[in-house]
């Protein structure tokens, strides 16, 4: 038996366009499929989707129940500081929350942390 790999990450959300402004907008992932309530992404490295949560609950009624507080976080490697910067700056300005300003968090590495409109919470970092 083979092994598995992880070919996409989707986001499950009552707010499809929303994110789909943000995540586009503040992290400049491609749109490479917009069917309304599916969007799709896709850029070096990275295979997204934010879907309608009401399409899951065509599979099960459990998903009817909204979820609350981190349920994952995803970690955006930058070039330096400053894209660090604007990316945090971006994301508050784009309906995200700030979580954590840039701070050098030991001496090899800055980090930031901020919520997308949904209030997942996601990293952006670089090397120093």
């Amino acid at each position: 038996m083979g092994r598995v790999q992880c070919h996409l990450t989707t986001i499950w959300t009552n707010n499809v366009q929303k994110m789909k402004i943000f995540y586009s907008e503040v992290l400049g992932i491609r749109v490479k499929q917009d069917l309304e309530k599916y969007v799709e992404f896709e850029d070096e490295g990275i295979r997204l989707a934010i879907c309608e949560r009401e399409l899951m609950m065509d599979y099960s009624k459990d998903y009817v129940l909204e979820h609350r507080g981190q349920r994952f976080q995803m970690s955006f490697m930058c070039d330096n500081e400053e894209q660090i910067e604007y990316i945090y700056h971006t994301a508050i300005e784009k309906g995200g929350m700030g979580i954590q300003p840039p701070l050098v968090i030991n001496s090899h590495q800055i980090a930031a942390l901020f919520g997308d409109p949904d209030g997942n919470i996601h990293e952006v970092y670089a090397n120093i």
